[in-house]
């Protein structure tokens, strides 16, 4: 199965469509793809509430905020290739209905470049 239908597979299960995601992505925030991986991105504010309907000029965020990620070592890739960094990284899990939680960027990094 390719990324892209991994991608719309997990989409289905959660009842959203995932080229809808990607097109709002493309133009108010940031799409990561390489062959093996795909992510979703934009740049918060860390203690504004929940980010998936907020979008903001990046001068004012603190935080990226993951809304969508998969494939082998994706944060690794995208982290590398990012426009800027930012103090924190949120993302939570969907399918677990799992709230949001940040983490210090340097730390998390740190962690999955360790793995």
């Amino acid at each position: 199965m390719t990324k892209l239908e991994k991608a719309v597979k997990f989409y289905d299960k959660i009842n959203q469509d995932f080229f809808r995601d990607v097109s709002i992505y493309l133009e108010h925030g940031f799409v990561y793809s390489d062959p093996n991986s795909i992510l979703l991105a934009k740049p918060v504010k860390k203690n504004d509430g929940c980010p998936i309907n907020k979008w903001i000029e990046h001068d004012d965020a603190d935080a990226w905020y993951v809304h969508f990620a998969i494939g082998e070592n994706c944060f690794k890739q995208w982290w590398s290739k990012i426009p800027f960094k930012l103090s924190y990284i949120g993302f939570g899990r969907a399918l677990k209905n799992k709230k949001i939680n940040y983490y210090k960027s340097e730390n998390f990094f740190r962690r999955i470049n360790n793995v």
